[in-house]
């Protein structure tokens, strides 16, 4: 059974909470599985072991400050995650009317990560492309030959992050203006994404092969259940298909679904430094098309290749220093 579909038992003064707020996580889209509710099952282990006081000041500053204190043998990723989640928790506790300490954004611990996104050739995408272009008829799964090519198409012409596209319905795609509607996003906002004309085209070549009713507005990516696909599988795809394409990270391992948006955005701002925009005014357009609240979101995911490295940063020059440092 997936986590979304588990009951979840809670107990104490928050449970009608705890219960309301991964109610509203799902709602917005999220992903809200075991690892999210392990989070609310320890902040009620905190509570067990505290001395009986009112509700009220269960969540009072003292309290939350002794929640997120490091702990022995603990990393500042998982502190970090820690105040992430009372400080969002908080929050919707205060606008469900109760009253709660928000611990503030400007104290939570620096993580540092040393994680380099893959950053895909143009080479290498045309590989890949190659591959899933090619694959064969399945019984088992009749439309997964069709489902595949045109999942790929979209995140990386679209730089979508997976679960944005696997939960599109078909009255979310405009075939006559070439616009995909996104709803179901990270950021819980609504935003327009327009296509170009390329993968508009293809779009309509798969909605003819999918053969959908005319009335039929379910999932865009649909499976043989009628459900939206499940990402996990399409990892498992994925990584297959990249390995058919011998596209592999140093250590032999395969890149991850989520750098091909990154490297749509690496490859959009290529194209962008190629036709002359003013990168200026390009990277908070850019930052807008993926769904990001600043543009400080969009800089994580322009690591560039040595190829484009030295013609954008010189197109940079004087307008956003030291984002690109030497290597």
């Amino acid at each position: 059974m997936k986590d979304k579909e588990k009951v979840y038992l809670f107990h104490g003064p928050y449970q009608d909470y705890f219960y309301k707020y991964v109610e509203y996580k799902r709602g917005t889209g999220r992903k809200y599985g075991r690892a999210s509710i392990f989070m609310i099952q320890e902040l009620e282990r905190f509570f067990d072991r505290q001395p009986l006081v009112p509700v009220a000041e269960m969540l009072s500053k003292a309290s939350v400050e002794e929640f997120v204190a490091k702990r022995p043998e603990e990393s500042l990723k998982t502190q970090y995650m820690r105040m992430n989640f009372i400080h969002d928790f908080a929050v919707f506790v205060n606008e469900c009317g109760g009253a709660a300490y928000v611990y503030p954004a400007e104290k939570y611990v620096k993580v540092r990560s040393d994680f380099c996104p893959y950053i895909f050739t143009h080479e290498e995408i045309r590989r890949l492309f190659e591959v899933v272009d090619h694959l064969p008829y399945w019984g088992r799964y009749p439309k997964y030959h069709l489902i595949y090519p045109m999942l790929l198409r979209i995140l990386y012409g679209c730089g979508l992050r997976l679960n944005e596209a696997l939960l599109l319905k078909t009255g979310d795609v405009d075939t006559t203006q070439g616009v995909l509607y996104l709803s179901n996003t990270k950021n819980g906002s609504q935003r327009c994404v327009p296509m170009s004309v390329s993968l508009w085209k293809y779009m309509d070549y798969y909605l003819e092969q999918m053969a959908y009713p005319p009335d039929y507005n379910g999932y865009f990516f649909t499976s043989p259940d009628g459900n939206h696909y499940n990402s996990t599988p399409v990892y498992v795809m994925m990584k297959k298909y990249m390995k058919a394409a011998h596209i592999s990270r140093e250590d032999g391992t395969p890149p991850r679904v989520h750098d091909l948006r990154h490297t749509f955005a690496v490859h959009a701002l290529e194209k962008m430094d190629r036709e002359g925009c003013d990168l200026y005014y390009a990277l908070p357009i850019l930052s807008t098309y993926l769904g990001h609240g600043s543009i400080r979101s969009t800089e994580k995911y322009l690591r560039l290749t040595f190829e484009t490295r030295d013609s954008i940063t010189d197109s940079m020059s004087g307008i956003y220093d030291n984002i690109f440092p030497e290597v």
